[in-house]
């Protein structure tokens, strides 16, 4: 009776055995089964119908050299220019002197700075510093003016020249790296001039000394104060351009010059600062 009911059992087991192994051979991943045939035939489109065609093949990329987005294109960062029309009805002679009146600008060396003025012209977007601010000329960078000074002056940029000057105020720590995290100002200047282009310009300060409120602090301490009305600041500017041609416009030189003479003026000049 125990032989017999061992058989049996045994008998089970190779069924069980045998039922595992051929259920694992469907599932093997190694040896996996063919997939079945499609045994349908593609139907040919009804006349009238319309054809499937090719797509066409991608455009090409154009790639520019400069990430910089120019003014009559959108752009996330935007781009202010002063053309060259400000510049003459401004009767500017230096180029500060019209840039400050952007809001992004802050006022930074110029003529109007005395204590510890170091004689350059800088710009300054953002109060960041003139450092973190990126000065080109025509695509390229401005050298700084003085060893000492490590910030372009742009006081060697001339002002008859200018067409316009691009602000871009966001977006070119990424093109130019740390010098351009405030922004970039590019001028861009006349290459093409022909002929001869002479400027000359004459300007001053007019003020009223009438702040009593002043005076009568000043004449407290015996200091003595100038009063009434005073025409000074006298600046002089002259300068002259000249371009030309040769070879058939494959070869143009620019030839440039000028000079300005700024008369200083002191605190005790005027009654407010005496």
């Amino acid at each position: 009776m125990g032989a017999a009911v061992h058989w049996q059992v045994s008998l089970c087991a190779i069924a069980l055995a045998t039922g595992s192994r051929s259920s694992a051979a469907l599932a093997d991943p190694v040896h996996p089964l063919p997939a079945p045939k499609d045994q349908t035939k593609p139907t040919s489109p009804l006349p009238g119908s319309a054809q499937p065609t090719k797509r066409d093949s991608a455009p090409p990329i154009v790639v520019t050299g400069s990430r910089i987005p120019r003014p009559n294109l959108t752009a996330v960062s935007p781009v202010t220019m002063i053309k060259s029309e400000e510049f003459r009805l401004a009767g500017a002679t230096n180029v500060e002197e019209v840039l400050n009146w952007l809001p992004q600008v802050n006022p930074s060396q110029g003529e109007f700075v005395s204590a510890g003025a170091p004689g350059v012209a800088t710009v300054d977007l953002r109060g960041l510093g003139a450092v973190r601010t990126l000065v080109l000329v025509n695509g390229h960078r401005l050298m700084p003016g003085d060893p000492r000074f490590p910030v372009p002056d742009i006081n060697s940029i001339p002002t008859p020249l200018i067409q316009r000057v691009e602000v871009l105020t966001g977006g070119a720590g990424a093109v130019y790296g740390s010098d351009a995290v405030a922004g970039v100002v590019n001028f861009i200047l006349d290459t093409k001039l022909e002929g001869l282009k002479v400027e000359g310009l004459i300007s001053g300060y007019q003020h009223d000394n009438r702040d009593k409120f002043v005076e009568g602090l000043l004449d407290q301490r015996q200091i003595p104060y100038p009063s009434g009305s005073v025409f000074d600041g006298r600046r002089e500017n002259v300068s002259a351009a000249f371009g030309h041609s040769f070879f058939d416009d494959r070869a143009h030189v620019t030839l440039y010059g000028a000079f300005r003479h700024i008369a200083g003026i002191t605190q005790d000049q005027r009654d407010y600062s005496a």
